[in-house]
Parts: structure tokens; C-alpha cells; sequence
């Protein structure tokens, strides 16, 4: 029998088939995303979000009454 110690490949020797192809599927979804427009309309939800007093303004205007 042979008693030989089994050398274990590191992660990425294992893992580089899948891992290559995915990474630049996410950088061409990224790049399409961003030429496309779209990422202009991702920008204003964004900053939408971000900047106080366009939902402290939309709050005032339209306030949400409790039902209690």
C-alpha cells in the first residue's frame, strides 16, 4: 500500500474555472448597466434616498395618518 502524503491543491487551482467566468460576467453586467442609461435612473433613486429634504418635503405634503 502506499503511504504517500496527498498534496492538496491550493483554493484557487480548484476554483479558477468558475470563478474567472463569473467575475467577468459581473464586470460586463456592471459596464452594460452603466452605459446603458439605466444607471442614471439608479443615480436618482440614489440620491433621492440620500438628500433629506426631498422625503422630509414629500412627508409634509402627503403625512401618514395613524389608524389608532
Amino acid at each position: 500500500m502506499n503511504n504517500d502524503l496527498i498534496v492538496q491543491k491550493s483554493w484557487w487551482k480548484q476554483n479558477w474555472k468558475w470563478l474567472v467566468p463569473i467575475i467577468g460576467i459581473v464586470l460586463l453586467s456592471i459596464f452594460s448597466l452603466l452605459s446603458s442609461g439605466f444607471g442614471g435612473v439608479l443615480g436618482d433613486y440614489t440620491k433621492a434616498y440620500a438628500d433629506p429634504e426631498l422625503y422630509e418635503g414629500a412627508i409634509a405634503k402627503n403625512p401618514i395618518e395613524s389608524t389608532s
